[in-house]
């Protein structure tokens, strides 16, 4: 995803791997780990979904949202907290097909 908005993977490799939240979150039960690797592939897919409007201007592909919504509906089976973390990437998801559909809308 680094690449992506063009800036050093290794940076932000740095960054995450040095953090004390990072570490702690991830001592502790098995389904921390799980959720935050669906929120990385949640955040993944959405990068790919925003890469995809700033090329082609369209409403999202069946398939990525049927996928975007498989991974929110794991993330809240494997920790109820998902919800808090999903909910910006669920609400980007929305506006982007809103802007899309609505076409009037596209000054903001």
């Amino acid at each position: 995803m680094a690449r992506q908005i063009k800036r050093s993977p290794s940076i932000a490799l740095l960054l995450v791997s040095s953090s004390y939240v990072t570490l702690a979150y991830h001592t502790h039960p098995f389904s921390n780990t799980v959720e935050t690797l669906v929120l990385t592939l949640s955040a993944a897919v959405l990068s790919n979904i925003i890469h995809d409007h700033d090329t082609h201007e369209r409403v999202t592909p069946a398939g990525m949202s049927f996928l975007l919504g498989v991974l929110f509906a794991v993330g809240v089976f494997t920790r109820i907290t998902f919800v808090l973390f999903g909910f910006p990437f669920g609400v980007m998801f929305l506006y982007l097909n809103w802007k899309v559909i609505t076409p009037e809308h596209r000054s903001w």
